[in-house]
């Protein structure tokens, strides 16, 4: 099922249509501890005119990982004096830096109780949220990047799905119970998957139409997950692992054409047995978590991704890692296992760009093969790409006429009757024969008289 996250939806339209505003990260204030209100804590940067950034929705980060100073940015929203109000933060150019991201993930994980639900839900919400938050430990190397304190919140049940004033309830009453604000720099809530839910049966908790698991501020302090029994433990603990990686400033893991395409990250859509959470090299260099090496061409090792968070970054600045068997690496697919991985980013998003033993790329004559492995890692070479295969550069007479054949056998295949189609494949086949002949006999008279170009295909169709 669909996973949408609302902001990072909203801001990803933002950004295609809204101007930049460009300049440099010069000082920050306070996150308000009130969710129902802006995400807006100030930010000045000295672009033309110092102004005051305040964020609309979430589009800023936490304290903890606002840019900092001297960070070159991108903003997207409206002046209004010396104000300047923010749908999109981006960092410009490079990723953030290491510094960027919280040196604790520390959580303050919300359960709501609502009427109806018992004990066994809440414990089960709180196991699976205890082994999410366990997983940053897990993804970071580091155990102790991970904290997380626990209230329970009483409340009637609700035919609307106001989630932020629930939460905003909540904190107020852990205050009340001795949990400080200054404690946790994270917001996780979770709501019953009956929270929201009317008379009808029909959910308020819907986005674009989409009834959500999970939604969350990106960049920002607070997110939510819904959840029923069947969705516990494991189901939850990936929801809320990447939600959580919204928080943190990550977007969609992509690839194949596809939002969440990438099966081997948390932020993409892991294979529904995956026991815990991973994230792909390029989401860790994002978050500091793992540094690439700069390589140049030569054989270089490799050791897995799950035990190590190693990777290389090429001259055209895509990120290589190599998937083995343990550590993290385990929540892979297992299919996926033992595989080199080549990663792009895109914004706040990351592409995967190839996976498999030898990849290409004869824009910036790059090659980079994997020329032995174990269970521990790789050893993989890069050398130039080469030049464009011929097959490449341009289709053949006889591959053009293998074309044609095959695409009346797929026309052909939507007419009815047997025998009628059996009779055009041939007829079309005959003239495909025909049309090849031509074209081998017209591309032998250009190679004779020295013409390498073929014309372009559209000349030739029918």
């Amino acid at each position: 099922m669909r996973l949408p996250v609302a902001l990072l939806s909203l801001l990803s339209a933002r950004i295609a249509c809204a101007p930049f505003l460009r300049g440099t990260m010069h000082r920050t204030a306070v996150i308000p501890s009130d969710p129902t209100q802006d995400e807006g804590h100030g930010i000045a940067i000295d672009a033309a005119v110092p102004m005051l950034m305040r964020g609309r929705g979430a589009a800023l980060p936490p304290p903890e990982s606002v840019p900092p100073a001297g960070q070159p940015v991108r903003l997207s929203g409206d002046a209004n004096g010396t104000e300047f109000m923010v749908d999109a933060l981006l960092y410009d150019g490079t990723a953030p830096a290491a510094a960027d991201a919280p040196a604790t993930v520390r959580v303050l994980h919300v359960v709501v109780m609502i009427p109806g639900v018992d004990e066994s839900w809440r414990a089960a919400a709180v196991a699976s949220a205890a082994a999410a938050l366990a997983d940053v430990g897990t993804v970071s190397m580091h155990a102790s990047d991970a904290a997380v304190q626990y209230y329970t919140h009483t409340t009637a049940a609700s035919p609307t799905c106001d989630y932020t004033a629930v939460t905003a309830a909540a904190m107020a009453g852990a205050a009340q119970g001795g949990i400080a604000s200054t404690s946790y720099s994270y917001v996780a809530t979770t709501l019953p998957w009956d929270y929201g839910r009317g008379p009808s049966g029909s959910t308020d908790c819907t986005y674009n139409g989409w009834e959500w698991q999970g939604i969350a501020y990106l960049g920002g302090a607070y997110g939510w997950t819904r959840a029923a029994s069947y969705h516990l433990p494991q189901r939850h603990r990936r929801v809320l692992f990447h939600e959580l990686g919204h928080n943190l400033g990550l977007g969609h893991a992509r690839a194949d054409g596809r939002e969440y395409g990438d099966d081997t990250c948390s932020m993409g859509n892991t294979a529904a047995d995956a026991v815990g959470n991973t994230y792909n090299a390029q989401m860790l260099a994002s978050l500091g978590w793992a540094t690439p090496r700069d390589v140049a061409e030569g054989a270089h090792s490799l050791v897995a991704l799950g035990t190590s968070n190693d990777a290389l970054r090429l001259a055209n600045g895509l990120v290589v890692s190599y998937r083995g068997h343990t550590g993290h690496d385990a929540y892979v697919p297992q299919p996926r296992r033992g595989q080199m991985y080549i990663h792009s980013r895109d914004g706040v998003d990351t592409v995967r760009e190839h996976v498999g033993d030898t990849w290409r790329d004869y824009p910036s004559n790059i090659r980079v093969d994997v020329t032995a492995r174990t269970d521990e890692g790789a050893i993989v070479t890069v050398a130039p790409a080469g030049e464009v295969p011929a097959a490449a550069a341009g289709a053949s007479p006889a591959a053009m006429a293998a074309g044609f054949v095959i695409l009346a056998a797929l026309a052909l295949a939507l007419a009815g009757g047997r025998a009628v189609r059996a009779k055009k494949l041939r007829a079309a086949a005959a003239v495909a024969t025909a049309r090849a002949k031509k074209l081998r006999a017209t591309a032998s008279a250009r190679a004779s008289a020295k013409a390498v170009k073929l014309p372009p295909m559209a000349t030739d169709m029918p």
